[in-house]
């Protein structure tokens, strides 16, 4: 139950995509199709971080829209069964759920001290008290909720951009359109449609 909750209010949306490539090419191609900073990309709307075998974490950069509780993809390439696989999840920033999670601890904090503070009993002001922390509480959840739903087309852009530099369908297998070659890096991946 408390994963389910941590899924509700940071977002924990597993994601794998098998490639149709090598171990070394695939994080090539994946490289090729993102960019290295989000500030590489201020005008143009991009897949933008760190792409390396071992950690992956790409973000839909839009210019001039800024969403630190945004969707972002955390994963790594593995090699499962002679194929090369990139697994991962969609969730928060990891210093974004540190200070939502301040902010939601706070006010439950509040209400309980309010409610069994000194000299016992519930008066019309204890209760008063104890529901401002509440609604504190809720609006935080409300926060969180509103700012995921404000990035709702990321995680199909970076997706997108996954499925189409990795060659490789949802059902994880190899796009059949275009001729693959395990070792030709030199075309770029299609560009995928704004959203």
């Amino acid at each position: 139950m408390f994963r389910r909750v941590l899924g509700f209010l940071f977002g924990q949306v597993p994601f794998e995509v098998t490639t149709a490539y090598s171990f070394q090419v695939s994080v090539e191609r994946l490289r090729a199709a993102t960019k290295r900073s989000i500030f590489s990309s201020l005008l143009t709307q991009a897949a933008g971080g760190p792409v390396e075998a071992t950690r992956v974490r790409l973000q839909r950069v839009i210019p001039f829209f800024g969403n630190s509780f945004k969707p972002v993809f955390y994963g790594r390439f593995e090699e499962i069964g002679g194929r090369v696989v990139l697994r991962g999840e969609f969730t928060m920033f990891f210093l974004s759920k540190i200070f939502m999670s301040l902010w939601l601890v706070f006010p439950v904090v509040w209400s309980i001290s309010a409610m069994i503070g000194s000299g016992g009993g519930t008066s019309p002001q204890r209760l008063a008290t104890a529901s401002f922390g509440f609604g504190f509480l809720f609006l935080g959840v409300a926060f969180l909720r509103f700012c995921w739903w404000l990035s709702r087309g990321d995680m199909e852009y970076l997706k997108g951009v996954m499925y189409q530099s990795l060659q490789a369908q949802p059902d994880g297998t190899a796009n059949r359109g275009q001729p693959l070659s395990p070792d030709s890096t030199s075309t770029p991946p299609a560009a995928v449609p704004r959203r």
